[in-house]
């Protein structure tokens, strides 16, 4: 089991670590993966949950990166095309391979030869293993595929593979799968401060319990990691008061429309009135686009998304698709990220940065990382510990997630969600979090619960709470089932059941279940505030 009170168990057993990592996000995650499959004893610290940052905001795609090839960044490319074709074999369930729509239009920055160019690269780096190859649609053809693409102008269209993913649950997966090698990984504890050798070598941190309220602890170890994203400078700065800054934020917006009014069938590329590019991507009955690449410097818990970020992607949509007409009443559902870029100078607008890393080491040892990329989290854990634990041999592991089982499928759970009463999607959409542990799941429904999809959703936050760190409400209808993103109305109507569900099973008291009902409906109410602050104009 991997429940937030079995890693507290196991940080009482043992307070000195080989590793101590801040930040659960996927690269700390990756590297305690890495670390402790090859025996390393692992401390991971994240002052929220599981991929609450970064993590579970981005554009939620595994990819290579084929914007990048114009800036002639083929390594990072390759690297990323390369990690791609891992990441189908290692996690099926959670990477989806599927091809993507490019459409050119008379006046877009990438002419039709550059493309085809770009695609045959693409598929060159997959190798043999990439079964989606390219294809080529001159002129107006491509509109037989996605009829709704603007005919003004189009000079043609590229098909292209890449994946999508729920990057959030890929996340907490990769965590689970390090405390199965012996991690111990800990939502909810903040770094407070370091402890030092007396020649100034790091050696320990003292962290807070915020779900607890109780003493500081503290825990000593023999190297150190910073991977909290765009938190790197205020964690560094716990060590170095002062140091310049090693990180630029930029802010990522995504919006979400119900896939009938924009009925696409695969990912579109899109560009907007000023060139950058942007996705149109379906799922789960819905498409959702973005995403915005701006400067941020403020608070990174305070980010929310604008309405100026929202009418600037509905402008790029409805640029690309002029039929459909979207209008901000559309949305209904909106998140921002940050990307933690390496800081460079030289005046690059945002989207001209590179999304390799670098990291940095302080004089105390403190190791940081900058920037990175979802894909290519593996290749990036194994080159950090390289750094941090320059001793350790560090050659390629297969990544060994717990919802792995060889050969299964969605039908195989078909006739257990019958039995349970769900309706005949279910058995995908379950596969598509949980893989081979479907059934486990389906083991805690209640079947009390008259409504199906509620009665589904309580299973799954049972499950999330005893097995996936989840302990809060929001824990498990975000970041663990995505309702607060996916759904119609924001996992609003099971939200009660669900409450009541993971009380029991944590021992919430009737006023901490209304509490933690009310942060839930407070968190949606943030996503959407930028609606309110419009009609308020």
């Amino acid at each position: 089991m991997s429940s937030r009170t079995d890693m507290l168990a196991r940080l009482q057993d043992q307070t000195e670590y080989d590793l101590i990592i801040i930040g659960g996000g996927i690269t700390g995650c990756g590297v305690a993966y890495e670390a402790a499959a090859r025996g390393v004893r692992v401390l991971l610290l994240e002052q929220g949950d599981f991929a609450s940052g970064t993590s579970s905001r981005s554009t939620k795609l595994i990819h290579g990166g084929i914007r990048y090839l114009k800036q002639m960044d083929f390594r990072l490319v390759r690297e990323g095309v390369q990690e791609r074709q891992n990441l189908i074999a290692a996690a099926p369930y959670l990477v989806h391979p599927i091809q993507f729509v490019y459409p050119v239009h008379a006046g877009d920055p990438d002419p039709f030869w550059a493309l085809r160019i770009g695609m045959m690269l693409y598929d060159w780096y997959a190798g043999r293993s990439n079964l989606l190859r390219h294809k080529v649609y001159p002129g107006k053809t491509v509109l037989a595929e996605e009829p709704n693409l603007r005919e003004d102008g189009l000079q043609g269209a590229g098909l292209y593979a890449d994946c999508l993913t729920d990057d959030a649950r890929l996340t907490v997966e990769v965590a689970r799968a390090a405390a199965r090698k012996g991690a111990v990984l800990l939502n909810y504890m903040r770094v407070d401060r370091f402890l030092y050798h007396a020649d100034g070598r790091m050696a320990g941190v003292v962290a807070t319990d915020l779900l607890s309220g109780g003493e500081p602890i503290q825990v000593t170890g023999k190297a150190f990691l910073n991977a909290t994203g765009p938190w790197a400078d205020v964690i560094r700065r716990l060590d170095e008061p002062g140091c310049e800054p090693t990180v630029r934020t930029t802010k990522g917006v995504h919006i979400t429309v119900p896939h009938d009014r924009l009925p696409i069938k695969r990912p579109v590329v899109m560009h907007a009135a000023d060139k950058r590019l942007m996705f149109a991507v379906p799922r789960d009955g819905f498409t959702y686009l973005g995403t915005t690449d701006t400067d941020y410097e403020g608070d990174p818990a305070a980010l929310t998304v604008d309405e100026s970020d929202v009418t600037y992607i509905l402008a790029a949509t409805n640029r690309t698709f002029p039929r459909a007409h979207l209008t901000l009443e559309d949305v209904v559902s909106a998140w921002a990220g940050l990307r933690s870029l390496a800081a460079t100078g030289g005046g690059l607008k945002p989207s001209q940065v590179s999304r390799d890393y670098r990291l940095h080491t302080s004089k105390s040892g403190l190791v940081s990382v900058a920037g990175g990329k979802l894909t290519a989290f593996q290749a990036m854990a194994r080159s950090v510990l390289r750094t941090v634990l320059p001793h350790l041999s560090v050659g390629e592991l297969p990544l060994d997630l717990p919802g792995i089982a060889r050969g299964s499928q969605p039908a195989d759970f078909a006739l257990l969600a019958r039995e349970a009463g769900l309706p005949a999607g279910a058995p995908q959409e379950l596969w598509a979090r949980h893989g081979c542990e479907v059934p486990l799941v389906l083991e805690q429904m209640d079947p009390e619960v008259d409504d199906a999809r509620a009665r589904m959703l309580a299973a799954e936050a049972v499950f999330a709470v005893r097995h996936e760190f989840a302990v809060t409400l929001t824990d498990a209808l975000n970041r663990r089932t995505a309702q607060m993103l996916f759904s119609r109305d924001n996992g609003m109507r099971s939200v009660e059941v669900v409450a009541g569900a993971m009380g029991r099973l944590l021992g919430w008291s009737e006023e901490e279940r209304a509490s933690q009902v009310a942060a839930y409906r407070a968190e949606v109410a943030r996503m959407m505030n930028w609606r309110s602050r419009s009609i308020g104009d």
